[in-house]
């Protein structure tokens, strides 16, 4: 889907809202009456007849004006998540089954797009890299895929796809950046990464942060999945969280490393904060 530009004549603030499924045409058109009636900017407008609260619409005004100055990574990227390109690698192959099993679970697609926390037992579960595969996966079938790195104290991503480590969901959530920095990655359509960044702040502290919510929701209307790479388990309880933001949760254990009780404790910790987990998966020693 190609986002207007915001130095188009026809990127007026209904036509964006339309655009990312906030408003529909019709809601947009009455908005557009009633503040022409009332002196109103349209933003104003759409708040006063209640089609969108005043946190959604900035959200989301921010979100597509990051869209549209999209930044691309390095072309020189990890060869690990973009092998999954191939459509003949092994790993592309399992990672499509559980794509596949996410996609019948979550009911996509839909319009309103579904979040889901990717956390691993451990930081060698492997957690970070079946979030990157997967999103490579759902952005190969022509979804709009956010992988957002939520590990703001061990970031992976920006490793696995050599993005730039300036700028980022650290940096936001703090209130540095007055947008997300969101990646593209050359030679994978429909994917865009927003990578963890830095903050002195604690990863608890950040995703407490009321700026977590108004990007999940505002995300939700411009993309189709949004898959956040969560801090691991054995770490703390921060990725808690990060799960109940997105109301689903995939647990990744590594095979032969993770115990069980550790997934029956993360079972039972997602059960109590009322966060769906909607599967789990175990990656080999080689993965």
């Amino acid at each position: 889907m190609n986002f207007p530009r915001p130095n188009s004549p026809t990127d007026r603030v209904g036509d964006i809202l339309v655009t990312h499924r906030a408003l529909t045409q019709a809601q947009a058109q009455e908005a557009a009456d009633y503040a022409e009636s009332a002196g109103l900017r349209f933003g104003e407008a759409a708040v006063a007849l209640g089609m969108i609260d005043q946190d959604t619409l900035r959200e989301t005004l921010n979100l597509h004006f990051a869209l549209s100055r999209t930044a691309t990574a390095s072309a020189a990227a990890n060869p690990l998540p973009v092998a999954l390109s191939t459509a003949a690698s092994a790993h592309a192959a399992d990672c499509r089954v559980l794509r596949n099993q996410l996609a019948l679970r979550l009911k996509l697609p839909r319009s309103n797009a579904p979040a889901v926390a990717i956390v691993g037992a451990a930081d060698d579960a492997g957690g970070s890299t079946v979030a990157a595969h997967l999103a490579i996966s759902f952005a190969g079938v022509g979804y709009r895929t956010l992988l957002i790195d939520g590990d703001v104290e061990h970031p992976r991503q920006q490793e696995l796809f050599h993005l730039t480590s300036e700028g980022g969901l650290a940096n936001y959530l703090e209130g540095g950046a007055a947008s997300p920095l969101l990646l593209s990655v050359p030679g994978i359509d429909h994917l865009t990464v927003l990578p963890a960044g830095s903050s002195l702040v604690s990863a608890g502290d950040l995703f407490l942060r009321t700026h977590l919510h108004r990007l999940v929701n505002a995300a939700q209307l411009m993309f189709d999945i949004i898959l956040i790479d969560a801090p691991p388990a054995a770490r703390g309880r921060e990725y808690l969280l990060l799960a109940a933001e997105c109301g689903n949760a995939l647990i990744v254990t590594r095979e032969g490393l993770t115990e069980r009780r550790a997934v029956r404790a993360m079972a039972a910790e997602c059960a109590e904060a009322g966060i769906a987990m909607i599967g789990a998966t175990m990656v080999g020693r080689n993965v």
